[in-house]
């Protein structure tokens, strides 16, 4: 899963509710482990509301609260909310252009990714992804806790800033889930063996072709089958 196509998903809302107001929304992207782009979208409160976003007294007392800089770049969203979610279609598509392999990461399996799709429905849009590939941060995080310790760099509550440091944690918690994989399959294999997939894939099949045709060996050729088998720290 680590070298999937991943989207980490912040928003900055007035609300905390399925169709909450969204005020900035900010994207980063994790391909083969590493991040390698990111966007930030101001969105008109304004034309959240419009389109049926919700504010509540709690949130915008809870964004008083907050440092200034986070609070200006709530103010400062300006992209009516049709546009900014056009936008990070073409955004993802041109970072995963298959729906089906697109990994959406909200933090909290009710937040980000619920509050999006409502968005995208109010809008009359189609979300850039199935419903099948929205990912919770929170829950893998909360069984792999050491990668919530990096340092945050920039503005908190800054969706942009928030995204990113999601990213980096959500690396380091795959990373943490491929080596606990890793150890497993080390205990679970007798010295002597290695796993081999439960049907042969087309590398198998041609290693014990290309063994058997000149030597008319079937345990040679199974020999080099097992031998092209895709092993887990390859995957």
């Amino acid at each position: 899963m680590i070298k999937a196509t991943h989207f980490i998903v912040d928003l900055e809302t007035m609300g905390n509710g399925p169709r909450a107001a969204i005020a900035s929304i900010g994207v980063a992207v994790v391909r083969e482990g590493l991040l390698t782009d990111s966007t930030y979208i101001p969105v008109s409160l304004e034309s959240s509301v419009q389109h049926g976003g919700e504010m509540d007294a709690s949130t915008i007392l809870w964004w008083l609260s907050q440092g200034e800089e986070a609070r200006a770049a709530v103010r400062a969203g300006a992209t009516p909310l049709r546009d900014a979610l056009n936008y990070l279609t073409d955004f993802i598509r041109s970072h995963s252009p298959m729906p089906n392999a697109t990994y959406i990461w909200g933090n909290g399996s009710s937040f980000d990714c619920v509050i999006l799709r409502s968005a995208y429905q109010a809008a009359g849009l189609e979300a850039p992804w199935p419903f099948w590939n929205d990912r919770d941060l929170r829950t893998l995080l909360h069984l792999y806790p050491a990668a919530k310790a990096l340092p945050f760099e920039g503005i908190k509550h800054h969706a942009l800033d928030d995204a990113r440091h999601e990213a980096k944690q959500l690396v380091a918690a795959l990373e943490l889930h491929a080596d606990h994989l890793r150890d497993a399959t080390k205990m679970v294999t007798p010295v002597g063996y290695i796993l081999a997939p439960a049907e042969p894939t087309p590398a198998m099949v041609t290693a014990a072709e290309e063994a058997h045709m000149p030597f008319g060996d079937m345990h040679i050729a199974i020999q080099c089958a097992l031998h092209a088998a895709q092993q887990p720290e390859a995957l």
